[in-house]
């Protein structure tokens, strides 16, 4: 287990840059004629990429962008300060204490055992669910405060789905 799988502030939590999306000046949703909801579906946006791949394919320049705009997309952290930076809201930093949840996943993450992996990857699959729908519902009333909350939400989700997978790859490695 990585001991600074938690950071020490809320502000490292944030990864620096707070209210802005580190874009370079592009808007992933723009490149695959996506509209602003957060949650997209998944295949649709797979088959835009692949599409705008073909359209593209002479044009390395072109076929970085739509890389990265696509990688962009999938990361529910940075498809959230996409979205935040599109509707000009602002994401403040959050000096909140880590909600009870987090920490309750994260002392479950601590005693993980690789046949356990799975089990675990669900639940935060179904956490994530729900983090979706408040973040939609939070876009959808503009509340700065709420989703400000739930992208270090968002940003400790990945950190532990990351840290499982590692765990689950043990199991693999061993058979």
């Amino acid at each position: 287990m990585d001991k600074d799988l938690l950071p020490n502030t809320p502000q490292e939590a944030e990864g620096g840059d707070v209210g802005t999306a580190e874009s370079g000046g592009y808007d992933p949703f723009q490149y695959f004629n996506l509209s602003d909801n957060y949650k997209i579906n998944q295949d649709d946006l797979r088959n835009r990429y692949f599409e705008a791949c073909l359209q593209h394919a002479k044009e390395p320049d072109i076929l970085a962008k739509l890389h990265k705009a696509y990688k962009a997309l999938l990361d529910p952290v940075q498809r959230l300060e996409f979205l935040c930076q599109r509707m000009s809201i602002e994401l403040l930093a959050v000096n909140e204490a880590l909600p009870a949840e987090i920490l309750e996943i994260y002392e479950e993450l601590s005693h993980l055992v690789p046949q356990s992996a799975p089990k675990f990857l669900a639940k935060l699959d179904r956490l994530e669910e729900k983090i979706q729908l408040q973040v939609q519902e939070a876009l959808d009333q503009r509340n700065t405060e709420t989703l400000s909350a739930l992208r270090i939400r968002l940003r400790y989700l990945l950190r532990f789905r990351k840290e499982a997978f590692q765990i689950s790859a043990d199991i693999e490695m061993r058979s």
